[in-house]
């Protein structure tokens, strides 16, 4: 899997390449960063290279820090879509509203992807690349309520504040000494006292201070939820939610499609059932 940072406001290039390096592994598929500038415009550095190897050439990659907003990080592991600049995170969304990165597959993307390649400026092959495009039209919240499998998502938004969709994986969070919060998909536990947070939707304000969440309510497919009660103490947060797990299978986008794309993938599902129901 690939493996994020969030770096909240006045955190240092020093600190930031140091998290990296303690949770890179086998990521080296590509190197990308996100901020916003001080005229309110997106700043995004993509490599299709290893961090080492961005870092050993010298490319300008955090060299913005100490930074006044958020910073997000992304190195990548690819599962989905080719190695190249277009494929590495992160991601703008079309209309400007918001950039992502992301760790984890979100299935029944590939359609989505396909016909996201009529769209003027659109060039991502990969799951990450349709998913920004969806939640920069739906929201992140609801996105989180409709996927139960897919990763974390994490968007930088226009205004400077940070959203999370969290259903499944990892992220760590610590909490900073000025109350900002640091997230990243793995923390030196020599260095961070951190606590992992619960699957859900999560906002920070652009100064980096928690705003509100909501923890994600899960059902296990064929079995009645059972009720437990998750209290995770973040400083002074206090994340709670019932029936904790995850669906088997993850939501199906193609009502979001032109209508003759939603004919198909439902012929394409009453044949798969046909396929499943044969002994």
């Amino acid at each position: 899997m690939c493996r994020i940072l969030a770096l909240p406001p006045m955190s240092t290039r020093k600190e930031a390449i140091a998290i990296l390096a303690n949770m890179l592994g086998d990521n080296n598929d590509g190197t990308g960063e996100v901020y916003i500038n001080k005229s309110g415009q997106f700043v995004v550095n993509k490599y299709p290279e290893p961090l080492a190897k961005v870092i050993k050439k010298g490319k300008t990659f955090l060299s913005h820090l100490p930074h006044a907003g958020w910073t997000l990080v992304h190195v990548r592991k690819a599962s989905v879509g080719y190695i190249n600049k277009e494929n590495t995170h992160p991601f703008v969304a079309l209309n400007g509203s918001m950039a992502m990165v992301h760790n984890g597959t979100l299935p029944n993307t590939r359609l989505l992807s396909m016909y996201l390649q009529t769209c003027e400026g659109y060039s991502a092959t990969s799951d990450s690349g349709a998913a920004t495009e969806l939640i920069s039209r739906f929201g992140m919240k609801d996105f989180t309520d409709w996927v139960n499998w897919g990763g974390v998502f994490i968007s930088l938004n226009i205004d400077g504040s940070l959203e999370i969709g969290k259903v499944s994986g990892q992220l760590a969070l610590h909490i900073k000494a000025d109350k900002t919060i640091l997230l990243a998909s793995e923390l030196d536990d020599k260095r961070y006292k951190s606590l992992e947070l619960p699957n859900g939707w999560f906002k920070y304000s652009a100064e980096g201070k928690y705003v509100k969440h909501k923890v994600k309510q899960f059902e296990w497919e064929g079995y009645e939820p059972e009720t437990t009660t998750v209290y995770e103490n973040l400083g002074g947060v206090h994340f709670q939610g019932e029936g904790l797990g995850a669906k088997s299978q993850a939501s199906e986008f193609s009502h979001l499609l032109p209508a003759h794309y939603q004919a198909r993938t439902a012929q394409s599902e009453a044949e798969r059932q046909a396929i499943y129901s044969m002994d």
